[in-house]
Order: structure tokens, then C-alpha cells, then sequence
């Protein structure tokens, strides 16, 4: 073979395999690029929720038939759209997410609608508030990225021929991964058994709020979002976490004093919080309601669903905070926390 063919070979080779790279990434569409569905991409592998749910919105969503966002954690991440009865959400919740983000995903969001979302629903998590944002500044560049006339070039990639190959395991397998998407960008959360969920929550539980950095640039930006959307009707709640989470809070006392000062701040910023980090059926029933302690399954997240939009039955459950009867409310809250702790 010449030294000319074998380039010749080489190249058509190359050309054939970037080829085909870029055909499988399309047919799976694990960045959400397409609007096609089938049943090797039936449950995306969720390799980046940022990247996967911002394509979701650009080029596959009805921006203009949405009126309601839901921003949150991985904990927010499971609650399915179809939750909330008479609303069109998308829900915007990824794994860490943080106050700072919103604030990027919603001026993004906005742009892509022309105008205000009707709702806004915010899962707020007390760990959240000691969590430094790392992801506000990229997410910016993301955004660019994926409403640019180049973003189906990420295609030509073998690390996106990965995801598609997780994808296709995923949809293919009867047992799901713990994050992984349908079409409709609902997740699936996967059971296990109450033994499980006890150990994990005592273990993770231990470690969980050791290393928090509180940063009030988190009341700032929640804030910034209220401020930024006059004319948006907002409903606010905190996610539920078990009984050990809620020991490792209550007993330190340094923590247990940040609680409540993130407990007073977000209904001062809002006006109206459903709050059920707090001991409550959730927190108590933790090894039957939720995978880890934190972490609650679907069941859990509709009655949660249910008692924001309605705005009734709250008691078995957690508390409705309103800044008008706060000072009343915290003195409340801090003796009922003391009485645990005793």
C-alpha cells in the first residue's frame, strides 16, 4: 500500500467513524437536541442536568404554553410536571442547585418567552444555604452554547457516545439507574428496602452539615429573582428531610441558630413559605417516604405537590410561615425545636 492510499484509507476511515459517532448521538439525542422518542432513548442516562434540561427548554419545549418553573436540587428534580393540576411546568431543578443559579436559569428562561412566568415554585433545602455556587458563571457560557448554531456539533463527541450508550442500557434494562429522565423530563427515583434507608440516612446524616460555608449572597439572590418578577405569583416551600438530618441540626448548636436564621430570612424575602424541614409524618415515616433520608419518593412529593397549590392540610406535615405573624412564629418554632431536643 502506497503511502498515499494508506492516508486515503486513514481518512475515510476517520470520516466514517466521526459518521458514525454523530448518527448514534443523534438518534439517542442524550443532550435533548431533537424531538424524537423511541425506545432506546425512552430513559435518558442524566449525565449533566444543567446542559440536558437547558436543551430541553430551547429546543424541545413550547416555551410559550409554560407558565410555571420549578427551581430546586436533586430532591426538586423528582417531582413530576403533571403534579400540579392546571399548570404547565417545567421542571428546572438539578442535582447542587443553588439560589445564584435561578437567577441565571430564569433570566435564560425569560428570554426564550418574551415576558414573566405566571408561577415560580422554589424547593429551598437548609443545606443549600452552605453551599458556595460554583456553576452561575459556566451556566452563562452553556446557555450561549446550546442557543448557538453549532450546539448539535457536541455530537461529533465519543464522551457524548458514552451517554448515549447509558442511555440505551438504561431504556433497554429493567432496572433503571437512580438518575434518569423520560421524554417528558420526569425522573425515575428508584425504592429500596427501609433498612437501607436507615443506615444511609444515619450515615450520610453524620457528615452531611460538617463542611457548610454560609454565604447571605444566597438571601440575596433569592431576592433578586422576587424583585426581578413583580408580577409572578411565587410558592415557596422547603424541602422535608428525616428524623437523623433534623438531630444533626438540632443538636449543634452553631447549626441549629443558622436554621433558623434561614428559616427567617426566606419568609422575609417571600412573604408566604410552606415549610416542612420539620419534624413532621415525612421526617418521621423517613425509612418508608424516602431512598435516603433526604431524598423523597414520588408519593411524598405529590401530597407536598397538593398542599403548595391548594394551599390546605399543611398540619400533619410541616408549617405555614407569613413575615405578618413571624416574631410569633419563630418563638413558636424555636420552643417546639428545644422541647425535641430536651
Amino acid at each position: 500500500m502506497t503511502h498515499r492510499l494508506w492516508n486515503k484509507t486513514v481518512l475515510a476511515l476517520s470520516i466514517l467513524c466521526v459518521m458514525g459517532v454523530f448518527l448514534v448521538n443523534v438518534v439517542i439525542d442524550p443532550a435533548n437536541i431533537f424531538n424524537h422518542s423511541h425506545s432506546l432513548n425512552r430513559w435518558k442516562y442524566g449525565f449533566d442536568e444543567r446542559l440536558q434540561k437547558t436543551s430541553y427548554l430551547t429546543h424541545r419545549s413550547d416555551i410559550d404554553a409554560i407558565d410555571t418553573i420549578l427551581f430546586g436540587s436533586s430532591r426538586n428534580t423528582y417531582y413530576d410536571q403533571e403534579n400540579f393540576e392546571g399548570l404547565t411546568v417545567f421542571n428546572y431543578a438539578v442535582s447542587n442547585g443553588n439560589p445564584e443559579e435561578y437567577v441565571t436559569f430564569l433570566d435564560y428562561a425569560r428570554s426564550l418567552k418574551g415576558t414573566e412566568f405566571e408561577n415560580i415554585i422554589i424547593g429551598l433545602d437548609f443545606v443549600g444555604y452552605g453551599f458556595d455556587d460554583k456553576n452561575a458563571k459556566s451556566n452563562a457560557l452553556l446557555m450561549d452554547d446550546i442557543k448557538g448554531s453549532f450546539f448539535w456539533l457536541k455530537y461529533v463527541s465519543f464522551h457524548m457516545l458514552v451517554n448515549s450508550m447509558k442511555t440505551v442500557v438504561s431504556s433497554t434494562h429493567t432496572k433503571l439507574g437512580t438518575r434518569v429522565y423520560d421524554n417528558n423530563n420526569n425522573t425515575y427515583i428508584s425504592r429500596v428496602e427501609p433498612d437501607t434507608t436507615i443506615a444511609t440516612a444515619k450515615r450520610r446524616s453524620g457528615s452531611y452539615y460538617s463542611n457548610m460555608v454560609f454565604d447571605d449572597g444566597y438571601f440575596d439572590a433569592l431576592r433578586d429573582i422576587r424583585a426581578a418578577n413583580p408580577n409572578t405569583n411565587f410558592i415557596v416551600f422547603t424541602n422535608p428531610v428525616s428524623t437523623p438530618f433534623l438531630d444533626a441540626i438540632y443538636t449543634d448548636t452553631a447549626l441549629k441558630e443558622r436554621y433558623f436564621q434561614w428559616t427567617r430570612e426566606i419568609v422575609d424575602v417571600f412573604g408566604d413559605v410552606y415549610f416542612f424541614t420539620y419534624p413532621n409524618e415525612f421526617s418521621q415515616n423517613y425509612m418508608t417516604t424516602s431512598k435516603d433520608g433526604d431524598h423523597y419518593y414520588k408519593e411524598t412529593l405529590k401530597t407536598i405537590s397538593r398542599i403548595i397549590q391548594d394551599k390546605t392540610n399543611i398540619a400533619p406535615y410541616g408549617l405555614r410561615l407569613i413575615s405578618e405573624r413571624m416574631d410569633i412564629q419563630m418563638d413558636d418554632l424555636r420552643t417546639r425545636v428545644q422541647n425535641i431536643v430536651r
